[in-house]
């Protein structure tokens, strides 16, 4: 919390630069309403996913510069966070408290913003289920996890299957 305060007025900053830029080029897009503080989330949130695609890539070019700040996407929503901050950098700490290897951390996710967490940077395991976006299968194929062949609840038990994590004790439940 420390640490995006330190940049809460600079990431509120771009935020309002952006929203302003963006709705003069004709763009449907809002401000996200998050307790900022707290949550240590700014959005933007676009009517269109492909505004919202094209406006995570202009924010990592411009944000990749100033090295404090970062942003994710989940769907129509541009979070723009600490770079600190996130799923993957979050869990690696974890598993360093824990004293548990990457190796042994399975990380499932779906959406573009559990990227973080599953396109190798941190040596995670990484799997996903059949209707993840494909940005998401993607990463996973690259970092040779897991896609399951079903989707939602089903495709978590079968990945837990398939890498014998069933929790019953006993292999293939």
């Amino acid at each position: 919390r420390r640490l995006w305060a330190e940049v809460l007025i600079e990431a509120k900053k771009i935020s309002d630069s952006e929203l302003q830029r963006l709705t003069a080029a004709g763009i449907s897009v809002r401000r996200e309403e998050f307790d900022e503080e707290r949550r240590g989330i700014i959005g933007l949130l676009f009517d269109n996913i492909e505004d919202a695609k094209s406006e995570q890539r202009y924010l990592e070019r411009m944000l990749s510069q100033k090295g404090l700040l970062t942003c994710n996407r989940h769907f129509n929503l541009v979070q723009i966070i600490h770079a600190q901050a996130g799923k993957g950098n979050t869990l690696k700490i974890l598993a360093e408290h824990w004293n548990i290897p990457p190796s042994k951390v399975l990380c499932v996710g779906d959406a573009t913003v559990d990227l973080c967490m599953l396109d190798g940077r941190h040596g995670f395991l990484s799997a996903t289920v059949s209707n993840a976006d494909r940005e998401v299968k993607d990463a996973v194929r690259s970092w040779g996890g897991y896609i399951a062949s079903k989707p939602c609840g089903e495709g978590v038990v079968e990945i837990l299957s398939k890498l014998k994590l069933s929790g019953t004790g006993q292999k293939g439940d």
